[in-house]
């Protein structure tokens, strides 16, 4: 699963012992000095693996970022996911993104799939949302046009892009924004958009917007009338 060894340590202890009934988060040499086997209930416990991920967030939100990046990247280095060679800070932009999604390092692989895999697997769900949407495919291909064109690719230049387009169609932002997440990652739900488009890269963002907008037009329902 991907736990860190404070997370399952401090879970284990918490699974029969309480401290004062309230504390639930301990470092390691914290917990040295106040675990006490007296305090130890006698009663079976109960494995919660829900309660497990929860304790091992917080340990991997406590973590200094340095150290946050250097484990999620050794994690999916060993599941054959090098970013190396990416750079420093596009890593920590990366592993930055991802936030409070990722309970443990596993959750990593399937957060982090929309750079991780060539090409992220649609779900059926947000397929048939974006099938549903009016104009869904003539804004990917304007947002491809618009991203192709930015000159220097940086966070700031893919968000004003992609706002500056939804403001010259005439549209809220998210009507832009909510089809542009699903071509980029296959879902709904996914790390924020702009952070998206910049880590996937312009000729990535590019081509997954165009193919997703000749998928709608071939298939939405409502293609004809767009």
């Amino acid at each position: 699963m991907g736990i860190l060894p404070e997370g399952m340590v401090n879970f284990l202890a918490l699974l029969g012992w309480a401290l004062d009934g309230k504390t639930e988060l301990f470092t390691l040499a914290e917990l040295e000095q106040v675990f006490a086997l007296e305090r130890v209930n006698p009663n079976p416990a109960v494995f919660d693996t829900q309660k497990l991920e929860w304790v091992n967030a917080q340990h991997l939100k406590m973590l200094a970022e340095p150290d946050r990046v250097a484990r999620v990247l050794k994690f999916l280095a060993a599941q054959g996911h090098d970013l190396s060679a990416r750079g420093d800070a596009w890593c920590t932009a990366f592993v930055r993104a991802l936030g409070d999604r990722v309970r443990t390092l596993a959750d990593a692989v399937d957060v982090g799939a929309f750079v991780l895999q060539a090409e992220p697997a649609m779900t059926s769900e947000a397929w048939d949302e974006l099938a549903q949407k009016a104009g869904a495919g003539p804004r990917l291909l304007a947002l491809a046009a618009k991203l192709a064109a930015v000159p220097d690719w940086t966070l700031e230049a893919v968000e004003a892009a992609t706002r500056g387009l939804a403001t010259e169609l005439g549209v809220k932002a998210g009507e832009v924004i909510a089809p542009a997440r699903v071509a980029l990652t296959g879902r709904k739900a996914a790390p924020g958009i702009f952070e998206v488009i910049w880590l996937v890269g312009r000729d990535v963002a590019v081509r997954r917007l165009e193919t997703v907008a000749a998928r709608w037009q071939a298939e939405s329902p409502l293609a004809a009338g767009a």
